[in-house]
């Protein structure tokens, strides 16, 4: 009997499937990107609100990406598309936000890589405008390239 519990535990244990977090899926459409001013913390902070072109089936989809923040150039990374365990049925694109936070009027280095292509730009800002200029767009649409403040 005791040799039947044991292999009972044995067969537990081997028969048990571990859950593994998937690699994000290659982005296989355009970025759509807008840049937006929200008010946090009373103070006007800079965001750039991301979305695939692409719908998917489930709207928990996320744009994976990597930030580098450093000396006033800002750079970000898009990895590919994240995906929950469980699908949240709906159909959306991906999204992510990234944060380029509150800044003084002047114009900064941006970088935006899709995908292994390098997209340089650069983020103007003033009182009362904040200008995207990027004169390639590779993997990416800039939605405003302006947006009045």
């Amino acid at each position: 009997m005791k040799k039947l519990l044991y292999l009972f535990f044995f067969w537990l244990i081997v028969s048990c499937e571990k859950e593994q977090t998937k690699p994000p899926i290659t982005v296989d459409s355009l970025i759509l990107i807008e840049v937006e001013d929200i008010m946090a913390n009373s103070e006007k902070k800079i965001i750039l609100n991301c979305q695939t072109e692409k719908i998917y089936n489930c709207s928990n989809y996320y744009i994976d990406q990597n930030q580098i923040i450093a000396d006033d150039k800002f750079s970000f990374i898009f990895n590919g598309i994240g995906t929950d365990k469980i699908c949240t049925t709906a159909l959306e694109p991906a999204k992510t936000t990234l944060y380029i936070g509150a800044l003084a009027s002047g114009s900064y280095p941006l970088s935006l890589k899709v995908n292994g292509l390098q997209n340089t730009g650069t983020l103007t800002v003033t009182n009362t405008k904040i200008l995207l200029d990027f004169p390639q767009q590779n993997g990416l649409k800039i939605l405003n390239p302006v947006y009045n403040r």
